[in-house]
């Protein structure tokens, strides 16, 4: 016979078991409906939204640049910004990054930003521009 002792061992490990099948069944089941792989697909998804926001980041630092340094840029006209200079003039932190926005003005500012970063490079960046 167990003592009051034992029986408390017994059902914490039975408890312990039955909380482990049910796990089990469910993960199975999400398996096997391609839940998983939904929720995994999902955080995929998740992390290339963050991701492109280091071309939103540099977009929005070069534009204050421009507007304070090339406020009298003209129509036609065309730059290329580096992150090195943002950096140096504190308009951007990315330390981890390389980068550059090409800055037209045709009307108002058209700015397309690119960077390569540990984890991330931009579509169609180019080396040379950097």
């Amino acid at each position: 016979m167990l003592s009051n002792k034992g029986s408390v061992k017994l059902s914490f490990l039975i408890t312990f078991l039955i909380i482990f099948l049910i796990c089990g069944i469910y993960c199975f089941i999400a398996v096997q409906n391609g839940t998983l792989s939904r929720l995994i697909s999902s955080n995929l998804e998740t992390k290339q939204v963050e991701e492109t926001n280091y071309e939103v980041e540099l977009k929005e630092a070069t534009r204050r640049y421009v507007n304070y340094y090339y406020d009298d840029l003209k129509d036609g006209e065309r730059l290329i910004i580096k992150l090195s200079t943002l950096r140096k003039y504190d308009y951007i932190t990315m330390n981890d990054c390389n980068g550059y926005s090409f800055v037209n003005k045709n009307g108002g500012l058209n700015i397309d930003s690119y960077v390569n970063c540990r984890n991330y490079q931009s579509d169609n960046y180019e080396e040379e521009y950097e």
